[in-house]
């Protein structure tokens, strides 16, 4: 793999005008920020420097950190094994039938540098930003963590490993500089850490556990309630329908012209035409390029693409995030509410005994994407479409700005005097403000109260059309159910028509 980092060119960014090219949900963390501004910086402030940042110092006065709730996609992971197969066959079709002069430095690049077995799991990379997080949010609220340990935090993930991997770097960084946490136990639905750090009022090394907790698959309605939403896996994820503006943009002007563009720089000299590659392979490049920029701080893909084939292949990306994970279709953000409903019942704890100091969600990004939508987040209008790229180009749905790896949402409860309570929401580190409050420091009440409509009742049978069947339906236990039912209606009018 260090072969590779030898390889690699100095990439050139030239911004100009308009947003930065990001590379949809294979957008890193760090590669997230806008360039050129102090968004990184600002991430290293403690919430009492934010609230003179945003001028509500004032509000805050006498107030203290009591509770923390974050819902955090898994840090930055390794492509998954389709992406790794496609990756290969490229480089193979490269390096038989060559390449220009100018990307000649790509047929050099070893083979079978990303090994099928590390697929989709987590990169050291993405164990480097979980950990960088937990540091800095102990930096940022310090108050939830005068004593030692981790006592009144919870932490749950998904049965997908990359997720409670996540959950392990996040912990090691709650911990401490020299902390280390290995996994000493697993079962089904629990995977346990133990942790060893300095102690935090002596020079004394301290040990403690730290539990990970998952459902199983096909039974977790909190982190991925969109394998058990009957409604949404029928109408959206299994209906080529659902994205159809992403197909009719892949046939557009736009995503045509970048294709072209890039099939070009790659003929060999001699060729009478453009290298011979598939739009697919397009995307398997640009997700190389957003990968490997956030394993190695850059990529030699990358140079393939100008910033305008860059934004629309990111834009293609998009339209599929978005009819399936956006603003696209109602379901797709509707079927989020039980985690809507799992942070106000958390705020609500913490406002009636303040034992719990901390609750972390480690999921994906069909759990964030939804959560940041059904919170009414970064909406645009007209909704995004094939024919519409020129006005949506400074669009406020950009996956890879709003929901990277380490992507988070987190709400940050503090106490005032006389009872009275404030919520300071963060999006990836930095403030936000959430529905009709004018504030960063939200009065409790206000934000419970946008939650509360966010969520609507809750009605998730309703909604999905599960007919009570949850919890303990999966998406394979719907299909097979379905399947035996077709199976029966099928018998029965075959019996009929025998008779």
């Amino acid at each position: 793999m260090h072969r590779l980092a030898i390889l690699i060119t100095v990439v050139v960014c030239v911004y100009g005008q308009g947003p930065t090219a990001r590379y949809s949900t294979k957008t890193g963390y760090e590669t997230s920020f806008e360039p050129g501004t102090d968004e990184k910086n600002q991430r290293l402030r403690d919430w009492q420097t934010i609230a003179s940042d945003v001028g509500e110092s004032a509000s805050v006065t006498g107030c203290k950190p009591v509770g923390v709730y974050a819902v955090n996609r898994h840090g930055m992971r390794y492509a998954s094994d389709g992406d790794i197969e496609d990756y290969n066959a490229i480089l193979a079709r490269m390096k038989m039938t060559g390449v220009s002069e100018e990307f000649a430095y790509l047929l050099n690049i070893t083979d079978n540098l990303y090994p099928i077995a590390l697929e989709s799991s987590l990169h050291p990379a993405g164990f480097a930003e979980m950990e960088g997080l937990g540091m800095r949010i102990k930096q940022r609220l310090p108050e939830l963590f005068v004593k030692d340990g981790l006592d009144g935090f919870d932490f749950q993930g998904t049965y997908r490993q990359r997720t409670v991997d996540s959950a392990q770097g996040f912990i090691n960084g709650l911990q401490g500089p020299k902390a280390n946490c290995t996994f000493s136990s697993k079962t089904p639905t629990r995977d346990v850490l133990t942790c060893t750090f300095n102690s935090t009022t002596n020079s004394t090394a301290n040990t403690e556990t730290v539990a990970v907790d998952h459902e199983l698959e096909g039974n977790d309605l909190l982190l991925k309630f969109y394998e058990s939403c009957t409604k949404f896996i029928t109408d959206v994820d299994d209906n080529d329908a659902a994205v159809i503006e992403r197909d009719r943009f892949e046939e557009g002007p736009e995503l045509t012209s970048a294709y072209k563009a890039v099939a070009t720089k790659l003929a060999p000299i001699g060729w009478t035409g453009p290298w011979n590659m598939t739009k697919n392979d397009l995307e398997v490049m640009h997700h190389m390029c957003g990968y490997e920029s956030a394993y190695y701080g850059s990529s030699p893909w990358c140079n393939l693409f100008l910033r305008n084939e860059s934004l629309a292949v990111e834009y293609w990306l998009d339209l599929k995030q978005y009819w399936k994970e956006g603003y696209g279709y109602d379901i797709n953000y509707q079927m989020a509410c039980p985690l809507v409903d799992d942070v106000v019942e958390y705020m609500t704890t913490v406002k009636k005994n303040g034992t719990r100091r901390g609750s972390f969600k480690f999921g994906h990004s069909s759990t964030l994407q939804p959560f940041l939508t059904i919170l009414g987040l970064y909406e645009d209008t007209p909704k995004l479409l094939a024919n519409n790229y020129d006005v949506s180009v400074n669009r406020a749905f950009r996956s890879g700005r709003i929901s990277p790896m380490t992507g988070h949402v987190s709400f940050n409860v503090l106490q005032c005097p006389s009872d009275q309570y404030r919520v300071l929401v963060l999006h990836n580190e930095l403030p936000i403000k959430l529905g009709t409050c004018g504030e960063f420091f939200c009065p409790y009440d206000d934000v419970v109260s946008h939650l509360e409509t966010s969520s609507n009742g809750c009605r998730f049978d309703a909604l999905c059309g599960t007919n009570g069947l949850y919890p303990g339906v999966s998406r394979a236990d719907t299909l097979s159910k379905m399947s035996i039912l077709t199976l029966m209606v099928t018998l029965l009018v075959s019996f009929f028509v025998l008779q």
